[in-house]
């Protein structure tokens, strides 16, 4: 699901992705049904007026065990690697520029699609990471 969360969190999750590059990466894929992704670019458009595109983070989640839809690597309490999209403001597709955009009316809050994220936008049907959910 996608709902606003704190910036804070984000930088957190991104974190736990920058900080961990000995892990391994056994994700093979992430999937987003195209009726949330549609939902999220219509709310990013409509809660944040000039949004001209989206980023994609790569992250990781605090996970002490596994989930049926996320899994914890190594020997650390951390999940699979994910993705985050947030909207950005000032996109330039020829350096992949931009500014994240975060909410109009609360700055300290940025709107968020989390891929199979067990804290804020909670996981749903719509994404999935492979492994454990390959079979859609």
């Amino acid at each position: 699901m996608f709902k606003p969360i704190p910036v804070a969190t984000l930088s957190a999750w991104r974190a736990l992705y920058t900080q961990n590059t000995d892990l391994p990466t056994v994700s093979e894929s992430a999937g987003i049904s195209l009726e949330l992704l549609k939902n999220f670019i219509a709310a990013a458009e409509k809660d944040c007026p000039g949004v001209t595109g989206l980023r994609v983070y790569f992250v990781r989640y605090p996970l002490e065990n596994d989930l049926s839809y996320l899994q914890k690597v190594g020997n650390k309490p951390v999940s699979q690697l994910s993705l985050a999209f947030v909207p950005v403001k000032d996109n330039n597709p020829g350096s992949f520029g931009g500014v994240d955009f975060p909410m109009p009316d609360d700055p300290s809050q940025i709107l968020t699609l989390a891929v199979c994220a067990p804290e804020g936008p909670q996981w749903d049907e719509s994404t999935g990471l492979c492994p454990p959910k390959c079979v859609w």
